[in-house]
């Protein structure tokens, strides 16, 4: 009997509310670092993710009273759903960037022999299907409540580093596509001069 009038007790509730409010603290502080990391990738889409820690902040005030306590907990879990649905869209709009980013370097470079500058092309291009399938798959899911699994962490920052290798290969890329078509006009250039000369044999 005495446990249970404890665990109701004031102080028991306090230290409860307590620790929800370091839980949306801890949640928001880790979305909003994930926010920062992919916007330094690519500024535009953390813009969801930002839009998301608004919606927290807002269903924080509001979950706190004058005094400074929490009145109303039903709004401080929707405060910590939105930090949660922030950290997803932050990765989920990274990962997708990622992709159009490796989609376009591959038609861009469609001509040229890629794994002569990255030799790892090919894992990249696996990773970008493993991100297409696992994003998919989680479109299906829209609700608040759902967390970034650390696979999902861990696949965008991979294709991060693979975006920066390929951004780095461009203008070895664009030399041997250069030399490629030197060698091109030169064969054509060779082609002509023979049948020319053929023709001039005949003619004469």
């Amino acid at each position: 009997m005495k446990t249970s009038e404890t665990s109701n007790s004031p102080e028991s509730s306090s230290q409860g509310k307590t620790a929800d409010i370091k839980k949306f603290r801890d949640a928001y502080n880790s979305a909003d670092e994930l926010s920062r990391e992919v916007a330094n990738f690519r500024d535009d889409v953390a813009i969801p993710a930002n839009n998301e820690l608004r919606y927290a902040s807002h269903h924080f005030l509001s979950a706190i009273g004058d005094g400074g306590q929490v009145t109303k907990p039903d709004e401080l879990q929707k405060a910590i759903n939105h930090c949660h649905r922030a950290m997803y869209e932050a990765v989920d709009a990274g990962v997708i960037s990622a992709l159009n980013q490796i989609k376009d370097f591959k038609l861009s470079y469609s001509t040229a022999t890629i794994t002569d500058v990255i030799p790892g092309y090919l894992d990249i291009l696996k990773r970008a299907d493993k991100a297409k399938s696992l994003s998919a798959r989680k479109r299906d899911h829209s609700d608040r409540t759902v967390i970034v699994s650390k696979e999902y962490l861990d696949l965008f920052r991979e294709l991060e580093n693979d975006c920066l290798t390929i951004d780095v290969s461009r203008d070895e890329l664009n030399k041997k596509i250069e030399e490629q078509k030197r060698g091109y006009r030169r064969w054509m250039a060779t082609i002509l001069l023979t049948i020319l000369g053929i023709l001039l044999t005949f003619k004469f």
